[in-house]
Formats: structure tokens, sequence, C-alpha cells
């Protein structure tokens, strides 16, 4: 009677449970999958890889084949599980690792991040800090700004936060399409921060020249419109201009060339109150 060699032999889970480490060439053989993986000495099952047979380094990605009518025709394959089907029926479960390579001509990517969002590394393996789908935000940029390239960003919720960005239609709405026009829109006018500017209730002095703009052609009030009072230290030559048009006393009008005089008409705790008169008749020149 022939000897029969028999090689280790137990379903899938019972060698997972068990996870053994197969000596230097040693099979261990999935009744229930058909798989079969030969040890090194080193590694334990669950880490072992599956044999690919056919002696072509499993080229084929086929297991084994069964031929159980013994006719020489192979009536069962099956493909290894732990390669990945170019149809999208079967999940990636670990790193794909493109190298220098590309990925071209795809028309869907859909991915599914976890919490902390997809990271995008640089050719160093270095996190690039761009986050697209977090936890808390949608898409997180602290690497490079960015760049639109011309296009707008569309559909901006309403800004709540201090460093939220506005849309057209917020901004008309709170400041108007044209800016602030109204001063009464402003707030903080009532601020004397501006001390460069003279106060309409006069509390603020001059503090240098006041020069008007143009050499005898700008006036300080009018008929309508009088200085009450001007108080002066010193009168610097120039035309002195009176309101008075006739004499205060002989009430004819004053013409061109005729010699005037200002005489008293009131004192008080203010000051000397004078009036322009013709010389002669305050008794002077003629």
């Amino acid at each position: 009677m022939a000897d029969i060699i028999q090689i280790r032999r137990d379903t899938a889970a019972n060698w997972s449970s068990a996870n053994p480490t197969l000596a230097n060439g040693e099979q261990g053989y999935e009744t229930d999958t058909g798989k079969m993986k030969i040890g090194n000495g080193s590694t334990a099952w669950t880490s072992l890889a599956y044999f690919a047979g056919g002696g072509g380094g499993g080229g084929d990605m086929l297991k084994s084949t069964y031929d159980p009518n013994d006719d020489g025709v192979i009536a069962v394959a099956q493909l290894d599980t732990g390669v990945f089907l170019k149809d999208g029926s079967r999940a990636i479960t670990g790193r794909v690792d493109m190298g220098n390579n590309v990925l071209e001509d795809i028309t869907r990517v859909v991915i599914h991040a976890d919490a902390s969002g997809l990271e995008i590394r640089d050719a160093s393996d270095t996190v690039t800090n761009v986050v697209l789908g977090s936890s808390t935000y949608g898409i997180v940029v602290n690497y490079k700004p960015v760049h639109m390239g011309g296009q707008k960003i569309v559909s901006l919720a309403d800004p709540t936060n201090s460093q939220d960005a506005a849309t057209k239609a917020w901004c008309e709405a709170n400041f108007g399409s044209g800016g602030v026009t109204d001063h009464g829109a402003l707030t903080g006018l009532s601020d004397d921060d501006h001390t460069q500017y003279l106060l309409a209730n006069g509390t603020r002095s001059l503090s240098g020249n006041w020069y008007p703009d143009g050499n005898g052609t700008r006036k300080i009030g009018d008929s309508t419109h009088k200085l009450a009072e001007i108080w002066a230290v010193d009168g610097i030559f120039g035309d002195l201009v009176f309101e008075e048009k006739t004499c205060y006393i002989c009430g004819e009008t004053f013409n061109i060339n005729d010699v005037l005089s200002l005489i008293v008409i009131k004192t008080s705790s203010e000051g000397t109150h004078t009036v322009p008169v013709h010389s002669r008749c305050a008794g002077r020149g003629d």
C-alpha cells in the first residue's frame, strides 16, 4: 500500500483563531476556501500571504484550480480576496501608494473621511494643512492662500463672527449700496477727537495764524449775519470797513475821499462804542 502524504489543514476560521507560525516551507491548507499558505518560520498565520500558485508568481490571480470530475477540465476557479477588482466591487483595505505615477481620466471621486478630514501630503509625506470635510469645517486651508482663478464664491452665509466673510447683499443691507450717506447713521459724531478743527461753540482757541483764502476776497459775515463784537489787541494796516453808509451826525452819505473820524457814542464795562462821522461834523478838519 502506497504512503499517504498529508499537509496541515483546517478551516480558515480555525487557522485564524489558532494563528500558528508555520515552519520554513511548511504548508497550511484551508479546507473551506481551498487556499494555502507556506510558512517561513517567523511569520504568524494571519500575517502570512497566501500562496499564489501557478508557478508564475500569481500573474493570473488564481488561487487554485479544482477538477472534481478528474477529467482534466477546470470546474472551479476562485479569485484571491487580496486582489483589487477593476469593477469596484471590492473595497481597498490598505494604503495605495502611487509613487511618482498619477491617476488619470477619473470621472468621479467619492471620499469618506473620518472626523479629522482628508489630509493632503506633499512629496516628503508632510501634511500640507489642507483639510476637506472635517467634523467642524468643510474646507480648512492653513498652508497656502486659496486662489480662485477669477471665479466667485457663491451661496455664502451671512457673517456672524468677526473674521467671517460678508456677501454683497449683506453689506448693502447693512451699509447701503453707496456706503453710509446719512450722518444720522454714523456713530461717535459727538466725540471731540479732531482737535485740528474749530468748534462752532467757540470753546477752542486758534493755535496759529488764520488766513482767509485769497487777498481781500473773503468776508466774515454779511448784512444779514453780523458779528456782534470784535475784540482786538492791535489793528494792522489795511482797509477799515464800517457798516454805516451815512454820517451819524449830519446824515449825509459818505463819498470817496471823505475824511472821517470816529466819535464815541457809548461807554460801558465792555468797552467804548464808536461810529464814523464826517470830520467836519466832529469839529475837526474843514
